[in-house]
This record gives structure tokens, sequence and C-alpha cells, in this order.
């Protein structure tokens, strides 16, 4: 699965290797950073439908029960990157909610990429808003 995101989201490759769809398949049973990095590499691949479809598996009022551990803020980075790509306003508007208290902060996740500072994201987020 690591291999897979980092050659969809810091590699940038676009290449066409079969094994990584069942790596970046989004299961119910995903700890909250992997199910995440699951749907950001789906996002990063133009997979659209299926990081939709795997964002579903935890609705937005969900989101505020996710674990805030070492994981949190990245795990919240890559969600809000996924949601403004799928047009998920639902959700952007819980990510907001919760991002907004860290606003001085990185959304690191547990690959060591850096989704960006909060406020960027923070910034990313309200402009979608209107």
């Amino acid at each position: 699965m690591f291999c897979a995101y980092d050659r969809s989201v810091v590699l940038l490759s676009d290449d066409e290797q079969p094994d990584w769809q069942p790596a970046l398949a989004p299961s119910a049973y995903d700890r909250p950073n992997i199910w995440a990095l699951k749907l950001r590499a789906l996002a990063a691949r133009g997979a659209l439908d299926e990081a939709h479809r795997g964002l579903s598996l935890v609705s937005a009022a969900r989101l505020a029960c996710l674990p805030c551990d070492r994981e949190y803020l990245g795990t919240l980075g890559a969600l809000v990157r996924v949601a403004l790509r799928v047009g998920a306003v639902d959700y952007a508007r819980v990510l907001h909610a919760l991002l907004e208290p860290y606003g001085e902060h990185f959304a690191v996740n547990p690959s060591f990429f850096c989704e960006g500072s909060v406020s960027q994201l923070l910034g990313m987020l309200a402009q979608s808003f209107g």
C-alpha cells in the first residue's frame, strides 16, 4: 500500500502497474490514517469515483470521532485534499472545523509526507466555500 501511495502521491507516477488497485482499496477495517492515505492515492491517480466511495465509509459527521493521535493532522490533511478533489462539500466543512484549532501546525502523515501547513489547507477549504 505504501509503495502504491508513494508512486501516486509522492513520486507523481502515472504508471499503469496493476498492483495499485488492490493495494489502495479502502476497507471499513482500515485504521483512519491508512484509510486516508488510500483515498489520497486514489484521488491523485484520478480514481475519483473510488475515492468518493471510500470516503463515504466514514460519514462526515463521524470525522469528529477520529482518534487525536500522532497521525491526526496528516490524516485530516489527506482527507482535505480528497474532499476538495471529489467535491465533497459536507466533508470539507467538517474538516475545516476540525483543523481550525491547528492553524500553526503542519499536516504530516505516517509516510512522512507533508500535506502542507494547516493554514494552507484551511485556506484551500475556505476558497472552495466561495
